[in-house]
């Protein structure tokens, strides 16, 4: 997958060929969740221009502020799009990533645009955080006659309050979101996808028990191969992740518009990794999940069931290279910090300790 941003410099000439492109507008988001920066929202710029640089030790993602350039968007936006409705009969998906793309001018500038066209070879996937009005999900809604298929891979890292923790407070706009999408049309899908860090990691068992869950919103789906789905949501832009599903062919046939959900290990930044957590408190996930998994089985699509495993092999075996493990004590200190500072800028009842388990909270304390 080519991957075109528009706040960079861009070559059309690397399009020649293409079939499968990954489009990054600019920046405005409106949350700044846990393991974001200003590159990939404007609301991490707007809390570090309040508060100030993290000055963390291991991390530059705090500690500084990424601006964009509106005029080289709009020209290459321009430039894109004139390309665009020349040759998009050679491109078969069309991943639009972020920031947020439903809160950006030059999305819906592009998609009113484009849309003037049908493109019945086309995939059209949007990586979202979910926050956004639902007439926006109207809009997208009623432009899916254009496209062979639209499906909106939303990112949500848990199903309760500590999605308010890790994703700046919008949980309820989001869980009404997702049910408003899975009512869309039969040509549009949804699929969950969460990011797996030493905080969401202690979600993860009510994340699968809500995926199921959400099959009894699920509308009728007139495609039924998750090939492009699943090889659309393998990548988040330029986060440093790891995603288990990547590269791989799955075409299950399953009901309804509500896709097998994703999870990414975040492994940058280092210090906010699930490898950060002691031994025991690993142990207690992966019991923990396991449960949850034995629980489930027989509910599950095998493309879960792999994704929950491989996540549990993560927590069991995987480990820091040596170069990160000799910075563990700095990256412990860097954890402790952004924990204070981030929720300096949060509502002030989402207190650790009505957020996570005591046992983490416990381990925070001695750091």
């Amino acid at each position: 997958m080519k991957t075109v941003a528009l706040n960079k410099e861009l070559n059309i000439d690397d399009l020649k060929n293409t079939t499968e492109i990954e489009l990054i507008f600019d920046n405005i988001c409106d949350m700044s969740c846990t393991y974001c920066d200003s590159s990939k929202s404007t609301a991490w710029a707007l809390n570090i221009r309040l508060n100030g640089f993290y000055n963390l030790e291991t991390s530059n993602l705090h500690n500084e502020i990424f601006e964009f350039n509106g005029e080289l968007i709009q020209k290459n936006l321009v430039n894109f799009t004139t390309w665009w409705l020349k040759n998009n009969n050679q491109v078969t998906v069309l991943k639009i990533n972020g920031g947020e793309p439903m809160l950006s001018q030059y999305f819906w500038r592009f998609i009113h645009n484009i849309s003037k066209f049908s493109y019945p070879q086309l995939n059209l996937i949007i990586v979202t955080g979910l926050s956004y009005s639902p007439s926006q999900i109207k809009r997208l809604h009623d432009l899916s006659d254009k496209f062979k298929s639209i499906q909106i891979i939303g990112s949500i890292d848990a199903p309760n309050g500590a999605n308010n923790f890790l994703r700046d407070g919008r949980h309820f706009k989001i869980m009404s979101n997702i049910k408003h999408m899975l009512g869309g049309p039969t040509n549009c899908f949804v699929a969950l996808q969460n990011v797996l860090s030493v905080f969401s990691i202690w979600s993860y068992g009510s994340f699968i028990e809500y995926n199921i869950k959400l099959r009894e919103y699920s509308s009728k789906s007139k495609l039924d191969s998750l090939d492009v789905l699943m090889r659309g949501s393998s990548s988040l832009g330029s986060y440093a992740l790891t995603s288990f599903n990547s590269g791989k062919r799955i075409d299950p046939i399953i009901p309804g518009n509500l896709r097998p959900f994703n999870s990414i290990i975040l492994t940058s930044p280092a210090f906010q990794s699930i490898l950060m957590l002691p031994i025991q408190l690993r142990e207690f996930l992966y019991e923990d999940i396991f449960a949850v998994y034995t629980s489930l089985e027989n509910e599950l699509f095998t493309p879960d069931k792999k994704t929950i495993i491989n996540c549990l092999d993560y927590i069991q075996s995987a480990k820091f290279s040596d170069n990160l493990e000799s910075s563990r004590p700095s990256m412990e200190r860097d954890l402790k910090k952004f924990t204070v500072e981030y929720q300096k800028h949060i509502d002030s009842s989402l207190t650790l300790s009505s957020v996570f388990p005591k046992i983490f909270v416990d381990w925070l304390d001695t750091i």
